[in-house]
């Protein structure tokens, strides 16, 4: 199925907003249900926010600059880009308000992106209030994530899977299958990038083990503030980067989309040096 004033950069960093932070939300502007729950659309400002029934952000989207990341989790998210050699295609399990999509389509407006959304409700209001592309090359569905891989036969350069419930994330997500399948879906040097929730750490630690034996050990990691762990799994070798050519492409990126995304390759080199240094 497919549905068809500019502010500092720094200003910007400083008022990005946490994930899965309770924060004080009111001027509800649109509230509905289904078998899985309330999902609320706040808008303050120039912000509409995403919540499954309760004060606890799903999605954030920034009405003047849409294309521009307001959590540091889907900001570290996106550094996968730089560490694929194309970047042709793109699967999003779990498309939420649709934060990671709107900034591909910005970034690469001919790359294929399919997103697939359990909820229709959600997936409802995302069109209706988190503007997402409409596009030939950008594809919509229904459908939950495993339901999904197992009758799709595309290969895709980089997989994002983001499977969160109100306050706490998807089993399905914690799932040797599940990556099992989503590594069978990945393209010859694609990365499969995961965000993990870290707050059980005796949970998190047995899905990275898991994760880490389907994908041959071929993993490095990003811890985010609030909670969240950004893991990259590579399908083939982790992608060796050189320290300032990667920081340079990264400032670059950030500058397109007015995010600090030099920062988060520091961080990801700090945490991943051994791995990712040339041999």
């Amino acid at each position: 199925m497919t549905i068809i004033p500019k502010i500092n950069y720094w200003e910007r960093f400083i008022q990005l907003v946490k994930p899965g932070t309770k924060t004080v939300l009111d001027n509800c502007i649109d509230k509905s249900r289904d078998s899985l729950g309330d999902i609320y659309v706040y808008e303050q400002e120039l912000q509409r926010i995403l919540t499954f029934g309760n004060q606890i952000e799903q999605s954030r989207l920034n009405i003047q600059s849409p294309h521009q990341l307001q959590h540091n989790y889907t900001q570290a998210m996106l550094l996968s880009v730089l560490l694929v050699d194309k970047l042709d295609s793109s699967l999003i399990l779990g498309l939420g308000g649709g934060a990671l999509l709107r900034t591909l389509h910005f970034l690469f407006p001919s790359m294929d992106i399919h997103a697939v959304e359990y909820r229709q409700a959600v997936l409802n209001v995302a069109w209706d209030y988190f503007m997402l592309p409409k596009s030939s090359n950008t594809h919509y569905y229904c459908d939950d994530a495993i339901s999904y891989l197992y009758k799709d036969e595309q290969q895709y350069d980089l997989i994002f899977s983001d499977l969160y419930l109100s306050d706490s994330v998807s089993a399905v997500q914690n799932d040797d299958t599940f990556y099992q399948q989503c590594k069978e879906h990945l393209s010859a040097q694609g990365i499969l990038v995961i965000n993990q929730w870290e707050t059980d750490s005796f949970a998190f630690h047995l899905s990275y083990e898991r994760l880490k034996s389907v994908f041959n050990n071929q993993v490095c990691s990003l811890v985010v503030k609030g909670g969240n762990n950004i893991l990259y799994a590579f399908n083939n070798e982790i992608t060796a980067l050189y320290r300032k050519p990667f920081f340079n492409e990264a400032h670059k990126l950030g500058l397109k989309i007015d995010n600090p995304m030099q920062k988060h390759a520091r961080a990801y080199w700090q945490e991943n040096v051994k791995r990712v240094r040339p041999q």
